[in-house]
Formats: C-alpha cells, sequence, structure tokens
C-alpha cells in the first residue's frame, strides 16, 4: 500500500520534467509493492486536459477509486489554463488524494493559478528551466560522448539551431542520429587494437541526417530559394507544414543556411569562394552545399544575405504573434518575398 501523491510540475524543459516523472513513477509502484515491481504491473493510467474536460469531472474522477488495479496514475496537463473555480474542485483532493494513486499535474509554462500553486508544498511543486545557453553545448557534447562519438563544434551548433529548444527533443533527435552514423559506419568503423575507434560527427554529417530523414527539410527547402525556384519552393513548404514542421523549426534551419550563406559571399568577395580549405573552415563541405552556395549567389548577389536574415526575423515575430490561425499565409509569403529579392538583386 502507498501513500497517495500529488505533484505539480512547471515550465518549459520537458527532458528534465519527463526524468522527474519516471523516477517518481519508480519510486511510488515500489512502495504499492513493497519493494520489487513485477514485469507487467497492474496499473490504470488515465491523462486528462484542463480545457477539454471540465474540473469537476476531472475531480469526480480522482475521487473515484480503481476496482480492477492495483495503482492509479493521473496526468492532467495543460494546468495553466486553469481558473479559480477550477482550482476549488481540485484543491480537496490534492490536500488528501487517494492511497496508491500518484497524480501529476504539468505545463510547459512557469506558472498555474496562485491557488493551485499554493496547494503543493515546496516539496511536489517544482519548475523546470531551460538550460541556459551557455549549459547547451556541454549538455550536448557529454550526450555523444558518454555514446562514444566525438562531435565538433559546428555539429553541436547545428543541432541546436536544429532542434526544439528543451533536452528531451535533442536527446530524441540525437538517438535517431547516433543510430543512423552507426549504421553508415559498418563495416568501415571496425573494432581497432585499443577498441572501436570513435565516430567523429560534424555539420556535415548532421545535416546529412537531417536531410536524410524527411523527405524534404529547411535544406531542401534553401536549395530551391538558392535556385529562385518559387513554385518548388512552396510546394516544399507545403510539404512541411503538412508534416507538422513547426515555422519555427523551418527558420532554424534556414537561418543556419543564411549565415553559411553571408560567409560564403565574403569568401567570394576575396577570390576563395572555390578553395576547398576556406570552405571547410566556414563550415560548407558536403557536394550539396558547393552547388547550392554558388547557386544563390549567382541568383541573389551578395547584398542578399543581410536581407535572407531581416526578412526572416520579421516573419518569424509575425508568426510568434499572429499564432497558428495565419501560419499557412504567412509563410507562403515569406517564401515569396525571400524569392523576390533575386528580382531586386544588387551586386
Amino acid at each position: 500500500m502507498a501513500a497517495g501523491e500529488c505533484y505539480l510540475f512547471l515550465g518549459p524543459e520537458i527532458g528534465k520534467k519527463n526524468d522527474a516523472i519516471a523516477d517518481m513513477k519508480a519510486r511510488f509502484l515500489s512502495a504499492v509493492y513493497g519493494g520489487a515491481v513485477p514485469q507487467n504491473p497492474s496499473v490504470e493510467a488515465s491523462s486528462f486536459y484542463a480545457g477539454e474536460t471540465p474540473s469537476s469531472d476531472i475531480a469526480a474522477f480522482l475521487f473515484t477509486g480503481s476496482l480492477f488495479s492495483d495503482a492509479r496514475i493521473i496526468y492532467i496537463k495543460n494546468v495553466n489554463i486553469f481558473k479559480k473555480a477550477d482550482v476549488d474542485n481540485l484543491v480537496v483532493y490534492i490536500k488528501n488524494p487517494a492511497e496508491n494513486t500518484l497524480v501529476f499535474m504539468t505545463s510547459d509554462e512557469s506558472k498555474a493559478d496562485k491557488a493551485l500553486e499554493q496547494a503543493f508544498d515546496g516539496k511536489k511543486r517544482c519548475v523546470f528551466w531551460e538550460l541556459f545557453e551557455s549549459e547547451k553545448p556541454r549538455w550536448v557534447r557529454d550526450l555523444w560522448k558518454r555514446e562514444g562519438f566525438v562531435i565538433t563544434d559546428d555539429g553541436v551548433d547545428i543541432l541546436l539551431e536544429m532542434i526544439e529548444n528543451n533536452t528531451d527533443a535533442l536527446r530524441r533527435e540525437c538517438s535517431r542520429l547516433m543510430f543512423f552514423l552507426k549504421t553508415a559506419a559498418e563495416p568501415a568503423n571496425e573494432p581497432q587494437a585499443g577498441g572501436r575507434a570513435p565516430i567523429r560527427v560534424d555539420a556535415a554529417a548532421v545535416e546529412k541526417y537531417l536531410s536524410h530523414n524527411k523527405t524534404e527539410s529547411a535544406f531542401s527547402l534553401f536549395s530551391t530559394i538558392a535556385a529562385g525556384d518559387l513554385a518548388k519552393s512552396l510546394e516544399i513548404l507545403r510539404t512541411l507544414i503538412a508534416a507538422q514542421e513547426s515555422p519555427i523549426a523551418i527558420f532554424s534551419g534556414l537561418l543556419w543556411s543564411y549565415r553559411h550563406f553571408r560567409d560564403y559571399c565574403g569568401l567570394h568577395e576575396r577570390g576563395l569562394a572555390s578553395n576547398d580549405f576556406e570552405l571547410k573552415k566556414i563550415g560548407i563541405s558536403n557536394p550539396k552545399a558547393k552547388k547550392d552556395y554558388p547557386a544563390a549567389y549567382r541568383t541573389y548577389g551578395p547584398a542578399a544575405a543581410d536581407k535572407f536574415l531581416a526578412i526572416t526575423a520579421e516573419f518569424d515575430l509575425l508568426l510568434r504573434t499572429e499564432g497558428s490561425q495565419f501560419k499557412e499565409i504567412l509563410m507562403d509569403l515569406y517564401v515569396y518575398k525571400i524569392i523576390m529579392l533575386a528580382r531586386q538583386r544588387i551586386s
């Protein structure tokens, strides 16, 4: 028998939040079963979303025990949108949860209704903040090192540009990339006398994976933008949106390419654009990229580099302000404005 517990977990850092939930679940089930947890424990798991199910119905469910399982684990999500009347329905239960029941109230926001927060003591209320910018590169390097990889600074940079800003998304996408690279490296990476040689991962390897992993990507969109092909660019854009790719992620990939284009323009102005060593120094090494950046230079000219960045910043702000209802229209307009820079070319 285990005492009932309720936790309020807030904040945008999904990875740390999920780790804490997993730890609490393991400890709770150990208490339910008095130590060793069976391979297939009898647990009833239920989820509710604030705003979808009335708080009175959620409270009624909480007070109704389970007749067919040893324990219950209940998730109540998006609790930041609960109002005071909703909270009043839940506070009585939070103060006296049922035995063998574990409840997680969660939100990606950092705050909830004050009365809800006050219903939890300090040990059962936690805000999970994102890593500081200065902490992220080391977190990524350590993750790769534990799995036997060496990742370069530019490899870390592109991962942090392209992947959603929380450790859960980083860990998930990095794990997929590791599997892809391990598969691609065998049997070339046979164990040496001192053990298996670590696989080196740079920006080109990450970009290759991201392009390989999806039918279309921000990189393939940049390729069509570089060629000035409006129809194909819009087609790829709509494919990405249909695949639930967020505009913010699309912009992140494009910004990566635009910054490299700006660096390429600098090399071109110094007569070094065909020097492989100089190209590699600014992160342009794979054959596709070596075609895309010269194509963009011919299509738009060097003055477009800063305009690409300015237009992207403008539309990023618009999308964050206007929300998802105008997403398709704004993204179409964004691509149109970018492609139209070719007609305003200033060499």
